[in-house]
C-alpha cells in the first residue's frame, strides 16, 4: 500500500533514497581522492553532498511534520522491504528490487547533478525533472 497522495509518497522515496545517493557521492569521493587532480573532482561531489544533506535533513524535517516513519524491515539476496507509518494509522510495505533501488538511487542523482531539487525545481518538461522520474515499487 502506498501513501494517500503523490507528494508523501516521492517525500518517503526521497527519505529512502538520499542515503543511498549520499553513501554513493562518498564512495565517489574516495575514488576520486587519489586521481592526479583530485580538486578537480572533489568540490563538485563535496557541493553535491551539502545539496544532498540539506535535502534530506528538509525531507526528515517533512516526515515527522506530515506524521511519517519509515523503517526497513529486512533484505535478502534480490529484495530489500521497507515499511512505512503514518500517525493516521496507515502503513504499508515497500519491498524494493535492489537493482531497482540503485537505478533509481542514481536517477535521483542526475536530477541533482543538473540543478532540480523540491528547492529549485527546474522546468517539468526536462525529462532529468524530479516530477519526471517514476518510482517502481513492488506490492
Amino acid at each position: 500500500m502506498l501513501p494517500a497522495n503523490r507528494t508523501d509518497e516521492d517525500m518517503i522515496m526521497k527519505f529512502i533514497l538520499l542515503p543511498f545517493a549520499l553513501k554513493v557521492l562518498e564512495q565517489d569521493r574516495h575514488a576520486f581522492e587519489h586521481t592526479r587532480y583530485p580538486e578537480l573532482y572533489m568540490r563538485p561531489i563535496d557541493d553535491l553532498v551539502v545539496r544532498l544533506a540539506n535535502e534530506k535533513r528538509i525531507i526528515n524535517k517533512r516526515m515527522v511534520q506530515h506524521g511519517y516513519a519509515v523503517e526497513r524491515l529486512s533484505m535478502d539476496e534480490h529484495f530489500i522491504y521497507y515499511r512505512w507509518f503514518n500517525r493516521d494509522g496507515r502503513n504499508g510495505d515497500l519491498p524494493f528490487l535492489r537493482v531497482n533501488l540503485r537505478s533509481m538511487t542514481l536517477a535521483l542523482l542526475g536530477n541533482y547533478l543538473f540543478g532540480v531539487s523540491s528547492e529549485n525545481p527546474a522546468n517539468k518538461d526536462d525529462p532529468l525533472h524530479k516530477d519526471a522520474i517514476q518510482f517502481e515499487v513492488f506490492e
